[in-house]
């Protein structure tokens, strides 16, 4: 099923678990190529951070104990804007301490615990409700921001690279992400995209171009991003006589590539 859109509407029980999610969040989950990924005895969707030189190759397996990659949390489903159900971490803990009377530390080898103390069986017995902060009359919506430029990176590794161009979407968590090189989500100006980025993750990140699994809402704010021109983009690209895959962002276009194609000045002349 699609995302529905609408924000802010209560969450139930019966829509808490990673099968009751849309297609779209559930294949990206699975898309070992994707760096977006669910911890489903935290019940904690976030998105990769990495380093240099690093290998994913444990991407897009939810039923891994924990999330195995340094991550960051995102409140938002990136597919419809509403509030995700919230992570469990500190409940876990607790719960953990209680059942087994441990301590826990992430050097803790959870193959050791009860099943379903590392699965998705454990809060859902004990019935744990909607915990995202979001949803308290006490949340601050992260703010707009006016400086939005994004932040080139100073390290020449293409993987790394981020883009001068302005973000139409940019608030203040949006900017801090984007402009932490290490944070797999990318915005692709050329083709108004915004994404999780999509990796080969048996190669090292460091020189892979940037190619992102698209998102519509913003996952830290929830706010509906601009539509994304990718269909115009490879439309006016056909008709330069160029192959699709002959604009590998952000590396530098063949020879004869329309300079206005390989940023948003096409879209901004055209007033899209």
């Amino acid at each position: 099923m699609p995302c529905p859109a609408g924000k802010f509407q209560l969450l139930k029980m019966t829509n808490l678990r990673l099968s009751d999610q849309c297609e779209e969040l559930q294949s990206a989950i699975v898309d070992k190529a994707v760096t977006l990924v669910y911890g489903q005895a935290s019940r904690r969707y976030a998105v990769i951070v990495a380093n240099r030189f690093q290998i994913l190759p444990n991407l897009g397996h939810p039923l891994e104990v924990g999330l195995l990659q340094v991550n960051d949390a995102i409140n938002f489903y990136p597919w419809s804007g509403k509030p995700l159900p919230g992570c469990l971490f500190n409940e876990r803990i607790k719960v953990i301490k209680d059942q087994l009377g441990i301590e826990y530390s992430v050097s803790i080898d959870e193959t050791l615990f009860p099943p379903e103390l590392v699965t998705e069986e454990w809060w859902l017995r004990r019935k744990f409700g909607p915990t995202n902060a979001v949803l308290r009359e006490d949340w601050v919506k992260p703010r707009p921001v006016d400086n939005h430029i994004l932040v080139r990176a100073i390290d020449p590794l293409l993987g790394f690279k981020r883009f001068g161009e302005l973000s139409p979407h940019m608030c203040q968590t949006m900017s801090d992400k984007l402009n932490d090189i290490r944070v797999m989500i990318a915005y692709l100006p050329h083709t108004r995209e915004y994404g999780f980025r999509v990796i080969e993750p048996s190669e090292p990140i460091d020189n892979q171009s940037i190619k992102v699994r698209s998102f519509r809402y913003c996952p830290w704010c929830g706010d509906a991003l601009p539509e994304n021109l990718r269909i115009e983009w490879e439309t006016r690209v056909l008709a330069q006589g160029f192959t699709l895959d002959a604009m590998d962002y952000p590396a530098t276009p063949p020879s004869g590539f329309p300079a206005a194609l390989a940023s948003d000045a096409w879209w901004l002349a055209e007033g899209l």
